[in-house]
Formats: structure tokens, sequence, C-alpha cells
């Protein structure tokens, strides 16, 4: 364990891993998760924070994206630090503000051709808490990418010191649930890292983290979200109440964990029998699409479909046949948006922030 960043051999391996199909899988089911939990909570008024389906995806939706995210992150650390910040500035900040700007434009014409008085309080109010709320998890992931590669690089690769300032920086901020997050993302790099040993103990992870997935989700509710649940940060040890806090934040930590963990065992056992398989073949194929999908969706979901207000449904009718539909179908209208958009330089790189 000790130093084992320095192992030569093992770093190269660590570096020259690209695309894994199994992963971009993974990536595909994650985002169906988070647009199938969007639908439950716009499509109609209910109390979304307890409904079963939607506290299943949230306990461990978020968690696996950014697990998946860091299984790839070590290379991050090869190019200099200037150049790799302007590469995920531009990948993920860039689309939130030019998104965050066209949204703001938007409402801004409409209240005029309303002939509404255009307040400037509200309006400098607006952009505030779009440009600073919208899209939370690409900030999030900026950050863990950010705090990842100052640690590496002043640790000069030495585990310990990496693990403690990683520890401490987990309970550092609430901000963008950057002390929700950033666990799962140093995990994920250390599933990089002992691919060999994931490979080979595929079965009993998937089973275990699926027993004690379910039976950490009969004591699940959707109170203990993040959305609803503050993360524990230093500022608890303050005010006095830090052990309930932090035990929420350690139960919402090993459910995320669990699930996680499943869900990528089981696609990466799934990738070994089938890979020729036509639903296999699909999900590998759009797991590139995630970002844009992300993005696009909350226009799609919040700002069109939330319009529709379903009322009344039967919630086993909504849960399992109303809401998936909707998801997939979103899920396609982004696509094929992200397409039109990627045949164009400049919008790809606004937009969706690629890089040609």
């Amino acid at each position: 364990m000790h130093n084992f960043l320095v192992n030569h051999n093992k770093l190269k391996h660590f570096l020259m891993k690209t695309r894994i199909p199994a992963f971009d899988a993974v990536k595909s089911f994650a985002i169906f998760l988070v647009v199938w939990g969007h639908s439950i909570q716009y499509l109609m008024p209910h109390d979304f924070f307890h409904n079963p389906m939607f506290e299943l995806i949230y306990a461990f939706h978020m968690p696996l994206f950014m697990m998946v995210s860091g299984f790839f992150a070590f290379s991050s650390t090869k190019p200099p630090f200037i150049r790799m910040i302007k590469h995920k500035f531009i990948q993920l900040i860039l689309p939130c503000i030019s998104w965050g700007i066209l949204s703001i434009l938007l409402h801004t014409v409409k209240i005029v051709f309303k002939g509404e008085a255009l307040d400037i309080n509200t309006l400098a109010a607006s952009i505030y808490h779009t440009l600073n709320g919208n899209y939370w998890f690409l900030k999030s992931l900026f950050c863990c990418y950010l705090i990842f590669n100052i640690l590496f690089r002043l640790s000069h690769r030495n585990t310990i010191f990496l693990v403690i300032a990683c520890l401490l920086t987990t309970i550092s901020t609430g901000k963008y649930s950057i002390s929700f997050m950033f666990p799962f993302f140093c995990i994920g790099i250390l599933l990089n890292h002992y691919s060999d040993w994931l490979q080979s103990h595929l079965k009993p992870i998937a089973y275990i983290s699926a027993v004690l997935f379910i039976g950490m989700y009969l004591f699940w509710d959707g109170n203990y979200t993040v959305y609803q649940s503050p993360s524990f940060t230093f500022n608890y040890f303050l005010k006095g109440d830090a052990l309930p806090v932090a035990a929420i934040t350690t139960f919402r930590f090993l459910i995320g964990l669990a699930g996680s963990l499943c869900s990528i065992s089981l696609f990466m056992l799934w990738g070994r029998r089938e890979r020729q398989h036509r639903l296999w073949n699909i999900l590998c194929r759009y797991g590139r699409y995630t970002l844009g999908i992300y993005i696009l969706q909350s226009l799609i979901l919040e700002g069109q479909l939330s319009k529709i207000g379903l009322r009344n449904m039967n919630m086993a009718l909504y849960d399992f046949v109303v809401t998936p539909v909707i998801a997939l179908i979103t899920i396609t209208l982004c696509i094929l948006l992200i397409r039109c958009i990627e045949r164009y330089r400049l919008p790809s790189l606004w937009l969706l922030g690629k890089e040609k």
C-alpha cells in the first residue's frame, strides 16, 4: 500500500486506459436514472422525496456518475496543470455559462414581449441564481478534478499525504455537494488502480454490494438525500449538532457506495458475456452523450414538460410506465439535438464543451 503511486509499471498501465465499453454502458444507465428521476420529480405535483422509486434512484445515481468519472480521472494528472484546467473548464464549465446566459436572455425577451416591467434587481438576482446554481454536478466534477490534481501534484505521489488530504477535503465545504461527491471521485480512481483485482472479484462484489444496498434501502428516506440533509463539514463541530449530521452523511455515503459498486460490477459482468447484444451495443454507443444529455434534459423536463402537470394518476403507472417512457423520449430528443449541435464547431464548443 505504501507509496503505490510511485510504481512505474502500474502507473503506466493506469494512464494507458481509455474507453471501456462497460463504463460507457454504466454511464448510459446512470443518465437514464437521472432523467427518470427528474421525470418523477417534475411531471406531477407530489411529495417526490418520499416516492419509493425516486428514493431508490436518488440513493446512488449521482455517486455512480462521480465514481465512473473518477475511474478515468488519473489521466488528468499527465498534462501540465494549466492545460488540464483549461480543458476541463471548456468541457464542464463553459456549457454551464453558455446555457445559463441563453436561459437568462430568453427569460428577459419573454418579459419584454409580455409588456411587463423589467426590474434590474430581479434580473441581477436571476443571473446570479442561474449561473451559480445551474448544472451543479458539472461544477462539482470540475472542482473534484481541480482538488485532486492540486493534492496529487503537492503530494509528490506520497500516498499517505494524498489520502489524508483527500479525507480532509471531504469535510471542507458543502458547495456544489463537493463534500458528498469527492469521496466517490476518489474511489473511482482507486477502482482504476486496482482494476485487475476488481476484474477478478466482480461476482462477490456484486452480491455483497447488492445485499448491503437492499438492506440499507429498507431504512433509507428521501429526507436523507443531499438535497434535504446537509453533508457533514467542519462548521458542524462548532454548532454542536455534529453527530446526527455525521450519521446521515455516513449512511448516505454507504448506500451510495453499495449501489454504485453493485451497478459497476453487474455491468462489467454483463459485458463479459454479451458484448454483441443489441441493448449492450446501444448502451455502449450512447454513453458518450451523457454530458450533453445531462445539460439538455433539464431544459426539456424543467422548462417544457413540467408544464404538463399530470394529476391524480396511479403511482405505480406513473413510476413504472409514464415516467420511464418520458425519460426515454427525452433522452432520444437530447441525442438528436446533440448530433445537430456537433455538426458546427462553435456551437459544439460553447454549448457542449467539445474541442475539435
